[in-house]
C-alpha cells in the first residue's frame, strides 16, 4: 500500500488550491461568538470547519441546507460553524458535558426570558427557594462553621482526594438546586444557561490547577489559602456568556437546529445511512491514558452542574476509543488494512511497547470510519484533523494510517495537510512509560486528511 508521508494532491484545481492555504490561523479569535461559552480541552479552532465549509459550498460539492456529520462532536465547533453558513449539524459525541455545551452553543435563547429568570433565581423568589442566594449562602457558611452534618448538601464527587474547599463546595450544590428549580419553570435552555456557567465555575472553585487539562491539584500548602467566591465567579461566568449569546442571536435569526446525539459513534445506530452530505472531525488523537482524558476533565463540572451521576462520568474514559479491552486475537487483520500501522504494531511488539493498547484504539478508530461510509453519501467530502503522536518512544503517524484505513474503505484518497498547533492545550511532552523525570516528545503539529467517499 502506498505511502502518504507527502502531501496527496490531485489534478483537481480545488486540492491545489487547499495545497497553498496556511492552515495554522495565527492570531485568530477562536472564541468568537459562542465559542467561548465554556473551555474543553483539545478543541478544534473554529477556523477549520468555518474553512472547509466555506470551500466546499464554493465547489458546489455541498449546497445551504446539506448535512454536516461530526462523529466525534466534542464541544461543538463543527456544528456552530455549520450554523452559521446555513448547514444542518448532526454530532455525536460519549460524553455528557461535551453534549451540553454543544446545546448551549448552538440553541439560542430568549435574552429577556433569561434575565427575568436571573432575577427569580437571584432573589428567592422561586417557589421552591424564597431566600436570596447571598442569604442562603450565609446560613450554608454558619451550618458549616457550627459543625452542624453537611451531607445532604455534598455533591457526588471524587471520593478519594479533597478537590474543593469548603463551604464553597456546599454554595455549589445550592446553585445546582436552584438552576433544577429553574428548569421546571422556565424553558430547558434557559436552565442549560445557568449550568454551563456553574460547570465553569466548579472548576475554577475546585483545587484543580489553571491550565491543566488533565486532574492536578494545586500544592497542598496552597490549599489553605484557595478561598474563592462562588457566587462573584458564577455571576462573572454568567454576564460574561450572556454578551456571547447576544451576539450569537444577533448573527444568525433563524439557526438551523443542530441534532446533539449522546451516543457511540463505533455504532452510530442513531445515524440514518446516506444522511450526511460532508463529515468534518477531529478525532481523539489516542487512548485516554496517554492524551485527553475527557471524562477526567468533566467529571466534576459535569457531577455538580448536571444530572448525572459520577459513576456515569467514569465510564466517559472508558468508552473512549481503546478504552474497551478488546481480545487481542480478533484484531490483527486490521493491520493489513494499514500497511503502516502494521510497521508501527512490529516496532511496539519489539520494544515490548504498548502495541496491544494501540491495536485497541485503532480497531475502534476504524468502526468510527465505517461508520462515516455508510452515513456519507457517495463520492462527498471527508476531513479528519489528527494529530500525530508518540506512544512508547515510537511515533505513530496518525494521518498516514487514517488515510490508509479510508482507501481500504473505497475512499479515494485527496491530500493530506499540515498546520502547526500554536495555540492548543495538548501534551507536548509526557513521561512515555510513566517514569519521573523521563519526557518524550508527543505532539506539535496536526494533520487535515482528506478524502472523498466511494461511489
Amino acid at each position: 500500500m502506498a505511502s502518504h508521508s507527502e502531501n496527496h494532491s490531485t489534478t483537481d484545481p480545488g486540492n491545489r488550491d487547499l495545497a497553498e492555504i496556511n492552515f495554522e490561523f495565527a492570531n485568530c479569535d477562536t472564541s468568537y461568538l459562542t465559542h467561548g461559552l465554556h473551555s474543553y480541552p483539545a478543541r478544534m479552532p473554529p477556523q477549520i470547519p468555518k474553512f472547509f465549509f466555506g470551500h466546499y459550498l464554493g465547489t458546489d460539492d455541498i449546497q445551504p441546507g446539506d448535512t454536516v456529520w461530526d462523529p466525534f462532536g466534542g464541544s461543538g465547533t463543527t456544528a456552530l460553524e455549520a450554523q452559521l453558513l446555513n448547514l444542518r449539524a448532526t454530532v455525536s459525541d460519549i460524553n455528557p458535558l461535551a453534549c451540553m455545551i454543544t446545546r448551549a452553543k448552538t440553541t439560542q435563547i430568549d435574552i429577556e426570558c433569561y434575565r427575568e429568570a436571573w432575577r427569580v433565581f437571584a432573589h428567592g423568589r422561586l417557589p421552591e427557594f424564597s431566600d436570596p442566594i447571598t442569604e442562603a449562602f450565609q446560613q450554608i457558611d454558619e451550618s458549616y462553621a457550627r459543625g452542624d452534618d453537611m451531607a445532604a448538601l455534598r455533591p457526588e464527587v471524587s471520593e478519594r482526594f479533597e478537590w474543593f474547599p469548603k463551604p464553597q463546595l456546599y454554595h455549589l450544590r445550592h446553585l445546582r438546586e436552584r438552576i433544577d428549580a429553574v428548569e421546571i419553570h422556565y424553558e430547558e435552555a434557559i436552565a442549560r444557561f445557568f449550568r454551563i456557567a456553574l460547570s465553569i465555575t466548579a472548576r475554577e472553585v475546585s483545587f484543580q490547577r489553571t491550565g491543566e487539562y488533565k486532574r492536578y491539584r494545586i500544592p497542598e500548602e496552597a490549599r489553605a489559602e484557595h478561598n474563592p467566591d462562588v457566587f462573584r465567579i458564577f455571576t462573572r461566568e454568567l454576564r460574561s456568556n450572556l454578551q456571547r449569546m447576544d451576539q450569537y442571536v444577533n448573527a444568525i435569526s433563524d439557526p438551523k437546529p443542530v441534532v446533539v446525539s449522546h451516543g457511540d459513534s463505533r455504532t452510530a445506530t442513531h445515524i440514518p445511512t446516506n444522511s450526511a452530505d460532508i463529515v468534518l472531525t477531529s478525532p481523539p488523537y489516542g487512548d485516554h491514558d496517554t492524551t485527553v482524558a475527557y471524562g477526567q476533565y468533566s467529571l466534576d463540572p459535569a457531577v455538580i452542574s448536571m444530572k448525572v451521576s459520577r459513576a456515569m462520568m467514569k465510564e466517559v474514559d472508558k468508552m473512549g476509543l481503546g478504552g474497551r479491552n478488546n481480545p487481542s486475537d480478533g484484531l490483527r487483520s486490521l493491520a493489513t488494512r494499514s500497511e503502516m500501522l502494521g510497521d508501527v504494531l512490529h516496532v511496539l511488539r519489539s520494544q515490548d511497547g504498548r502495541s496491544e493498547d494501540t491495536l485497541s484504539f485503532f480497531n475502534d478508530y476504524f468502526d468510527v470510519i465505517k461508520q462515516v461510509k455508510r452515513v456519507l453519501r457517495g463520492g462527498q467530502p471527508a476531513v479528519f484533523v489528527v494529530a500525530n503522536r508518540t506512544v512508547s518512544d515510537v511515533q505513530i503517524p496518525l494521518d498516514q494510517i487514517t488515510m490508509e484505513l479510508l482507501e481500504s474503505l473505497g475512499f479515494e484518497p485527496q491530500m493530506i495537510l499540515s498546520r502547526s498547533l500554536p495555540y492548543k492545550t495538548l501534551p507536548y511532552a509526557n513521561s512515555p512509560q510513566n517514569v519521573a523525570g523521563q519526557t518524550g516528545s508527543m505532539m506539535s503539529d496536526e494533520n487535515i486528511v482528506i478524502a472523498r467517499s466511494p461511489n
